[in-house]
Formats: C-alpha cells, sequence, structure tokens
C-alpha cells in the first residue's frame, strides 16, 4: 500500500509550509494526483488521517484532486489527453514520450 508512504510524505511537507508560515492548525489540504499513480483515494484518505494523527494537521480535510493524463506532441509541443490505452499500445507496452501529468503528484 503505497497511499500510507504518500500521505507520509504529503505530512511532512505540509508541516514544513505550517512551520515556515507559523500555523497553528491546517483545516484542509489539497494534493494533485496524476492518473497513472494508481492511488486508491479511500487508502489515501485512510493513511492520512493516520499520518496526521498528533499534529496540527490532525482532523484536516483531504481534498484529492485528480489529474486526467494529459501529453506533449514530440513534433509540434502542442499539449493533449491521451487515452490510457493509447499510452501503452503506442510503445509496445512502455510509456509513450511526452506524458507530462499522468505520473506526478502535486
Amino acid at each position: 500500500m503505497h497511499e500510507m508512504s504518500i500521505a507520509m510524505q504529503l505530512v511532512d511537507q505540509v508541516l514544513e509550509v505550517a512551520r515556515q508560515n507559523r500555523a497553528v492548525r491546517v483545516e484542509e489540504v489539497e494534493v494533485g494526483i496524476g492518473r497513472m499513480q494508481m492511488v486508491v483515494p479511500e487508502a489515501l484518505e485512510t493513511a492520512f488521517s493516520m499520518a496526521t494523527e498528533g499534529t496540527l494537521l490532525e482532523g484536516a480535510r483531504l481534498r484529492i484532486v485528480n489529474q486526467e493524463i494529459e501529453a506533449v506532441c514530440q513534433d509540434c509541443q502542442r499539449g493533449y489527453r491521451p487515452s490510457l490505452r493509447a499510452i501503452y499500445a503506442r510503445r509496445a507496452g512502455g510509456l509513450m514520450p511526452g506524458l507530462c501529468r499522468a505520473m506526478r503528484l502535486y
């Protein structure tokens, strides 16, 4: 379950920003997740709740924003949204070049 490691890293990052801003409480955390990360939202919410216990994030709402797959054409540099099937078919099982947001967390 990689959701727990994601939640722990997220909590660490938010706590650092909170400390820098002298926050005493965090009410909501928004995280964008690329579709190809294969994150189960419910598992991430549970992991986040456990990871925030005893911190100033405890009780904070986790808002998950699913990021659709975005790619950039290697010829014209224009962005487009390919289907998941097209990504894998294009490179015989590998990922197509130019993927931008499908595989990242932000």
